[in-house]
């Protein structure tokens, strides 16, 4: 008598990533894309920073993704906010933004990003930035 072993299918969590974005458009259509794409999941879609604050521990994310441009707290403001949060200390930041110079880039570093994209974000090169980040940013 042969006992055929139960297929065990490897199963891994999806990638969570919250998003800061204040253009309801740009914000609705990376949360699809991440939605809609195998191995991420898109935990919290935020307007601004103070709702993201408030929401944040909530939704535990992996991965936070976020506007430069924010309106009244810009996104350096809130990677230093997000950096001193033992919460979301830890959390890999991408900064995105329309601007890309050296400078640019250097601030979002500076600040606490652990790596700058610019805007329109291509959702290829994201998805290899969510594939890649290590475990723990920090």
């Amino acid at each position: 008598m042969t006992f055929d072993a139960p297929a065990i299918q490897a199963t891994t969590a999806p990638i969570k990533v919250a998003i800061i974005e204040d253009l309801r458009e740009v914000r609705e259509g990376l949360a699809m894309l991440i939605n809609g794409t195998s191995g991420f999941s898109c935990v919290g879609s935020f307007r601004s920073m103070e709702t993201a604050i408030a929401n944040l521990g909530d939704v535990d994310p992996d991965v936070i993704l976020t506007d430069i441009g924010l309106p009244g707290m810009d996104g350096f403001a809130v990677a230093r906010a997000l950096r001193s949060d033992p919460r979301t200390a830890k959390t890999y930041m991408i900064a995105q933004s329309g601007y890309g110079q050296a400078d640019d880039i250097r601030k979002s570093l500076a600040s606490g990003f652990n790596i700058h994209l610019v805007k329109p974000v291509d959702f290829t090169e994201l998805s290899k930035v969510l594939n890649s980040r290590p475990e723990n940013a920090i």
